[in-house]
């Protein structure tokens, strides 16, 4: 006869009591009763991002790693969305391998690709390039590669061009067509480091399409010097969107007041200037917008008899590589200061400056924090004497001295 009553042990019913709990609880934290959406935008934080030093091996390991958990993490390894910052790069001697990858479907929203040419026209490098941007119509050079594309891997190639946002060259010389390709990527923001070869009013014709531009790195060939009446940068104008500039060898006779009405442009990058002239600081001195400079040069001895007209009343942050004259270096830098926060100065071996010139530099400087030397005559007991001097309210570094 049943009495009613439990006849379950106290200790077993306990023990039963946490095992339930435990399973509750299992249930509860376990990731994979997150929606697929959650799950990736996690994957996503665990090193996928856009860094310099993470390389195609070691991305693909990461996501390998998520892919050996279980079945739902391998399928969600499998989606594009987690390969969109794979961090591709496309050597020319690699080309018809890479091309195996790229087909892949988990490949069609990457947003990245990097070229590296030989270096030397002609190459090869600018038919893959013409593959890549969907050209594999008429791409006759690569026909070896195509050849071997089947229908729907040929598809995920032409969809790649879709979600591009950023193309980095190196060594690599554009053809006109492929140019022209590229200008019809419909979200690309980014183009870096690219040598045209070919005219240059076609050129900028063609960059001023990229209205979704933001960054433009430009590489200004020795040909283009046989084109002294081209005005490049009157046609810079149209890309609104555009935040920073990187120019490499800029003849320094074109006009960058140009450039006033690119608003939203903050950084500014002058790499191996030919020359400093008074037309070259007339039109900086108009560039108000600017928030960042670099200026550097290829080890020329420059007259810096010419500096701005005007201060830049939102320049915080300066960085020179140049050889200033160290008579020159006061009356050079003073327009330059007023708004600066950070300093960066490599005169190299051949710029000797005393601290007195130093300490007068920081005073017409009232907002800087931090300057970084590299030049001859400054030693690590007169970076002590400044930083006593200013009471450690700017922050002098410097990894290296030049020896008397």
């Amino acid at each position: 006869m049943d009495s009613g009553f439990n006849t379950t042990s106290p200790t077993n019913a306990s023990a039963s009591t946490t095992n339930t709990r435990k399973r509750k609880s299992e249930e509860e934290f376990s990731f994979n009763v997150l929606p697929s959406e959650i799950l990736m935008h996690i994957f996503s934080m665990t090193g996928l991002e856009h860094k310099s030093w993470i390389d195609e091996e070691d991305y693909s390991n990461r996501v390998n790693d998520i892919s050996l958990v279980c079945k739902q993490w391998y399928q969600l390894s499998r989606e594009p969305l987690l390969w969109e910052n794979y961090p591709m790069e496309l050597r020319e001697k690699e080309f018809p391998k890479k091309v195996e990858k790229l087909v892949d479907p988990k490949f069609t929203k990457i947003n990245s690709l990097y070229f590296v040419g030989s270096g030397r026209p002609p190459s090869i490098a600018p038919h893959y390039a013409h593959l890549v941007f969907g050209g594999y119509q008429s791409c006759l050079e690569c026909f070896s590669v195509i050849s071997k594309l089947s229908e729907s891997e040929k598809f995920n190639l032409a969809q790649i061009s879709k979600s591009l946002t950023s193309l980095r060259f190196k060594k690599y010389y554009m053809k006109e067509d492929v140019l022209q390709r590229i200008c019809n990527l419909p979200k690309l923001k980014s183009l870096n480091n690219w040598i045209p070869s070919f005219d240059p009013e076609t050129t900028f014709r063609c960059i001023t399409k990229l209205t979704t531009l933001e960054y433009l790195k430009f590489d200004f060939p020795f040909t283009f010097r046989n084109y002294p009446n081209t005005d490049y940068l009157l046609y810079l104008r149209e890309l609104s969107n555009l935040d920073r500039l990187d120019f490499d060898d800029l003849p320094l006779s074109e006009n960058l007041s140009h450039l006033v009405k690119l608003t939203k442009l903050r950084v500014l990058k002058f790499h191996n200037l030919l020359q400093a002239t008074p037309v070259f600081f007339e039109g900086l001195s108009t560039l108000t917008q600017i928030q960042k400079l670099t200026l550097e040069s290829d080890d020329r001895f420059f007259d810096f008899a010419h500096t701005l007209s005007q201060p830049l009343p939102k320049l915080t942050r300066l960085k020179l590589r140049l050889r200033i004259p160290s008579e020159q270096f006061i009356f050079f830098l003073t327009p330059f200061l007023p708004s600066l926060e950070y300093i960066h100065f490599h005169g190299g071996p051949y710029t000797f400056l005393s601290r007195n010139q130093i300490e007068e530099m920081v005073l017409l400087a009232p907002h800087v924090h931090t300057v970084e030397l590299k030049c001859q005559g400054i030693t690590q007991e007169d970076v002590e004497e400044l930083q006593k001097k200013f009471n450690d309210k700017v922050k002098f570094e410097s990894s290296e001295f030049y020896p008397y």
